[in-house]
Parts: structure tokens; sequence; C-alpha cells
């Protein structure tokens, strides 16, 4: 009867080992050897892992205020410039080309780009020309500091559930040059875009503008 017992319990020991898989193998042969292994995660949306879930592109762009202020030399607090015709410059109160300066040349954080999407996004911003360098309008000049960066996405660890944890990018707006005219004008169009940089098939881009 012992003798019964044992092979049964060998056989069924037969059994339960041979229904596990081994997908690789691997030697230590000493000491201060080691093996590794990934831990894979598979994930499947109600059993089917066939099955895509859909990526929601959601992408707060926030402008400050993109006015900037020349203000022309001036003597005992008023501005004294005339035009003269006949070297289309502006002079100052000794006949000299007139100078000023800007209040402001550039306004730091000027746009910034928040990613609440469930994908990593590429942000990028632009003028009309699709440079990071305006036209020169009226002999004002206008750049972005936009760097290339990838944002990451929201339901990324220490994100997901918390809103406040988007990453985000600013950019930094600037102007340059000596207005031609005493009058306000704009310069361009700054507009926003952004690109799934984990896709191989480019998307149509996704964009805001303010002048």
């Amino acid at each position: 009867m012992k003798k019964i017992i044992a092979i049964l319990v060998a056989v069924s020991m037969l059994v339960a080992f041979s229904a596990f898989t081994a997908f690789a193998a691997g030697e230590i042969q000493a000491l201060d050897g080691s093996d590794d292994a990934d831990v894979d995660v598979s994930v499947s949306k109600d059993g089917n892992t066939d099955t895509d879930i859909e990526i929601v592109y959601y992408v707060d762009v926030t402008w400050e205020d993109l006015t900037f202020t020349y203000v022309w030399s001036t003597e005992n607090g008023t501005t004294v410039i005339s035009w003269n015709p006949e070297t289309h410059t502006y002079t100052d109160a000794e006949g000299n080309e007139a100078t000023g300066e800007w209040t402001l040349d550039t306004i730091t954080d000027a746009i910034t780009v928040a990613n609440h999407s469930n994908a990593n996004i590429a942000p990028d911003a632009n003028f009309s020309n699709n440079a990071k360098t305006s036209a020169a309008v009226n002999g004002v000049t206008a750049s972005i500091a936009a760097d290339e960066v990838i944002l990451e996405s929201a339901a990324a660890e220490g994100r997901y559930g918390v809103p406040a944890n988007a990453d985000s990018v600013a950019f930094d707006v600037s102007v340059d040059g000596q207005p031609s005219i005493v009058s306000q004008f704009t310069v361009d169009t700054i507009t926003v875009t952004i690109s799934n940089p984990d896709l191989a098939a480019a998307e149509e881009p996704i964009s805001g503008d303010n002048p």
C-alpha cells in the first residue's frame, strides 16, 4: 500500500511541474555571478489585447500679454522727436537721429503649455513664417525661445490622478529693433502646435495661435 501511494504522489508531482512553461534559462557559474529577467506587463481592455485605448489630446495653452512698449528719448519728461524728411529718420531736439529703449524687451514664460493628454506630446511655437524669428515689421522683429521638448503623458507615474502634476513647458518671447513709426502695430502671430513623438505616422497637428 505504501508503494502505491509513493507512485501516485510522484506522478502527481510530475504532472504539476510539467504545467509550467519555461520562457528562458540562465546559468550562474560563480559566487559573484548573476542572472536577470524583465518583468513585463500586458495591458488589455475587457480582456481584448487587440483593442487600443483611445488617446485623448487635451493641452492647456496660457498666454501672457504680448504687448511691448518702446519709449523714445525724452527731455524733461516730454518726447521731443520730429520727422526729418531729408534723412527719412526721426530726430531729437538737437537734430540727431532719435533713439529710445524698450521698457521690457523679453517676456519670460510668455507661453505655457501643459499636457493633460494620455500620451506624450511635443509642443512647438512658431511665427507665420514657420520660424522662431518673425520677419521685420516697421523695424521690429520678434523671437520665441522654444527648445525641442517632450511633455510626458498625464497617465505617467506621479501624474496619473493628479492634474496639478501635469508636465509643462514655458517659452519666452522677445522683441528687437527700433520702431520706424510712432503708433501701435502688430509684428506677427504666434501659433502653438503639438505632435505625438511616439507615433510613426504624422498626425494633423492641433494648434492655437495668438497675435
